[in-house]
Formats: structure tokens, sequence, C-alpha cells
């Protein structure tokens, strides 16, 4: 599976089509991802530009989208991608989501370090699925049971 790790701050999700217009170091965007405490949603704007993003933050984890799952994963700890899995798998009916908020996100959203700029990203430093046209509500939930410890993003319908 692949995984996503940060330079040591957020990652962040946004709409595809606004991937070009993300700043990262080179401007606020950055700053504005790692203001988020914990998990939240920005809005972008200036130069002629305005969207959202939901800014992954806290401690920087390894981040993957699980298809099967049709979560984000970030991964605390676990002693190996096995155990990480299917303690979720195991945990899953008795999680708790919490409401994060809501976008009018369209089409495919990307996953991406909040610092790199989006008109900088090379194909391996993102990841990307699709979420239908009609929006999407973002629910978060924790894991942390002994040696595994993960959240996870449900980011669609």
């Amino acid at each position: 599976m692949k995984w996503l790790e940060s330079a040591g701050g957020p990652m962040v999700v946004m709409q595809a089509t606004s991937v070009t217009e993300w700043s990262g170091y080179r401007g606020p965007d950055y700053d504005l991802a790692c203001s988020v405490h914990d998990i939240g949603m920005v809005e972008v704007g200036g130069g002629g530009r305005s969207f959202s993003a939901l800014s992954l933050s806290g401690e920087p984890m390894s981040t993957t989208w699980s298809e099967d799952l049709g979560c984000v994963v970030q991964w605390r700890w676990a002693d190996d991608e096995d155990d990480l899995f299917h303690t979720i798998r195991s945990s899953w009916n008795g999680l708790k989501w919490d409401i994060v908020g809501s976008a009018e996100w369209q089409g495919v959203v990307v996953m991406l370090d909040a610092a790199t700029p989006g008109d900088e990203l090379a194909a391996d430093e993102l990841m990307e699925w699709p979420i239908g046209d009609q929006g999407v509500s973002i629910m978060v939930a924790e894991i942390d049971e002994g040696p595994v410890a993960c959240r996870l993003v449900k980011v669609g319908r």
C-alpha cells in the first residue's frame, strides 16, 4: 500500500481542481493548515482564488487512502501494516465517528503534504480518489488499542 509522509507538518485534502492553487510553503496556505489544532477545514483565499481544504494536523503520521475502508488512515503506531488494518477492521463496528464538517467538493479529491506547493507536486507525492458530485461530509474516528493507534477520516457521502 502507498503511504504519504509529510515533512513534519499536516497533510491536506482538497478538491483536485484546486491543487495547483495551493501555495504550500511559498505562501500563506501552509501556515493556515498548521493553525488547525487537530483536524478541520480551512478557507483559502486571496489573489483571485477561493477554496476549502481539510487540514489533517497534529502530529505527523504516515497517511494513506484505503479504498476498501473508504477512509483516510493515519498511522500513529502499530507493529506493522497487517496489525494496523486487522485492528481497524475488528474495531470498525464499534467506532464513534465525530462530524468535522462538510465541503462542496465534486469529482476527485487529492491528499498531499501541506508544505508542498500544488504546482510542484510529483505523482508519488499525492493520493487521489473519486467522491462523486454531491459534496462530501467529513467524519473522524480514533483507535487506541494498546499496540495500535490511528486516526480514520471519512471524506465522502
